[in-house]
């Protein structure tokens, strides 16, 4: 790896892109399915001007006008134009890694639903929060702090066994790592009884789960995405990818055009822990 380094320390990025362009090792053939060159090569140079542009404070527009005409601080502003630039990109996410307590995370995204959500082209399902439950006060907090009436709604077991939720009728809908969790294995579950039925392996028609979150999985037809934004707060919960709530998130993030993940870890502890939020982009 030595050789795309300048003499000056630095990565040699030209170097690099002309490496990745030409065949370095005559006589090996590749045989990797789904692989094509030419894609790849165009992937890597496009991923430049997204390298770059990292170095270079975003220049906000459109920032949504806040309650009681709070003025948020620059950085809360230039995240959610950072967090907007990269909705575009191929990387459909972003993570915010300032410390507990600084930079105020929580409006930034907040903010960034507001932004995403303008559109009229973009998905009309509500876009959703996943938090610790500890924390859903604070998140019901600033969104009546700073909006106002946007409709919002708290989604946890208790939910579950109420009179069927209309989604579509809120704008941001708050739930905790716990249920999203219980609903992936309710869904895979029936999923799997239904192959075990239809094997005949079983005679018992497996009943169909209530879920809130995620798609009828009975449903033939392949699921439309939930909504623009889906916000992950203290996302460092899902670094084990051995547990439970890695592969659930990663299930329910298929619902989302664009992961907003806000935590201090990948600045602070093992890269390895942060590769389960680098999934997720």
């Amino acid at each position: 790896m030595d050789e795309f380094y300048g003499e000056d320390g630095k990565p040699d990025v030209e170097y690099f892109l002309e490496c990745l362009s030409v065949d370095r090792f005559e006589g090996e053939e590749e045989d990797v399915p789904g692989y094509d060159e030419g894609d790849f090569d165009k992937f890597i140079y496009g991923l430049v001007e997204i390298d770059v542009a990292k170095h270079v404070a975003p220049t906000p527009a459109g920032m949504p006008t806040l309650k009681g005409s709070f003025q948020p601080f620059r950085n809360q502003v230039q995240a959610v134009a950072a967090a907007i630039y990269m909705k575009t990109t191929p990387f459909k996410g972003m993570i915010i890694a300032d410390p507990p307590g600084w930079g105020g995370k929580t409006l930034s995204a907040l903010m960034t639903i507001a932004v995403a959500t303008k559109n009229p082209k973009n998905t009309n399902g509500p876009c959703v929060v996943v938090a610790p439950t500890i924390i859903w006060f604070q998140w019901m907090n600033q969104i009546e702090k700073f909006f106002g009436q946007m409709p919002s709604i708290c989604i946890n077991e208790e939910t579950n066994t109420s009179p069927d939720v209309d989604l579509s009728k809120y704008k941001i809908v708050v739930t905790s790592y716990a249920y999203v969790v219980s609903e992936v294995k309710r869904r895979n579950n029936f999923i799997n009884k239904m192959a075990a039925y239809e094997k005949d392996k079983t005679r018992k028609l497996p009943q169909k789960p209530k879920l809130i979150l995620l798609p009828d999985p009975s449903e033939e037809e392949p699921s439309k995405p939930m909504g623009e934004v889906l916000v992950l707060d203290d996302a460092h919960v899902i670094h084990s990818r051995s547990g439970e709530i890695f592969p659930a998130i990663g299930t329910f993030r298929d619902q989302f055009d664009f992961c907003l993940m806000m935590t201090r870890i990948p600045m602070e502890d093992s890269w390895k822990h942060a590769y389960p939020l680098f999934k997720m982009l």
